[in-house]
């Protein structure tokens, strides 16, 4: 993984997943990773709305499927809004066409299934920091 870690010098992200054990996990991963640093973790929509206020982020990662049906596309649309400097990747288990184009329509720039490895996660949040969209391939064909 050191070849992909210049990309990411400096980088702030903000995991949201309403499972808690599963936010904290990936969080601990990425902050494995030199350069990362995960500013903060939330459970849910509110949460991350009330994070992102005090503690910026460059990239939030988060997955749409949460307890209230639309609250991950709301979530984006509100963040995409107020904060549209900020990427947001979603790591998700939902292959759904119609969330994967739901949740680009309300401004994630990337979409990846929780299947994908922490490499090409890594890579996928270098390329959303600088603009550059990343899809898991299993769902390329629904865009």
């Amino acid at each position: 993984m050191n070849s992909m870690v210049d990309p990411l010098r400096g980088i702030q992200l903000l995991v949201v997943d309403h499972r808690s054990l599963i936010c904290k996990g990936i969080s601990s991963l990425l902050m494995a990773v030199p350069g990362v640093k995960v500013v903060e973790q939330a459970n849910n929509r509110s949460q991350a709305l009330g994070i992102v206020q005090t503690k910026p982020a460059d990239v939030v990662l988060l997955d749409i499927d949460m307890p209230d049906s639309e609250a991950g596309i709301c979530l984006i649309a509100e963040l995409h809004l107020a904060y549209p400097s900020t990427r947001i990747v979603v790591l998700t288990n939902n292959q759904d066409a119609s969330a994967l184009r739901a949740a680009l329509r309300a401004g994630a720039l990337s979409y990846l299934l929780k299947s994908t490895s922490i490499e090409d996660l890594v890579r996928a949040i270098a390329a959303a920091r600088d603009g550059v969209p990343t899809l898991s391939p299993e769902v390329t064909r629904a865009v």
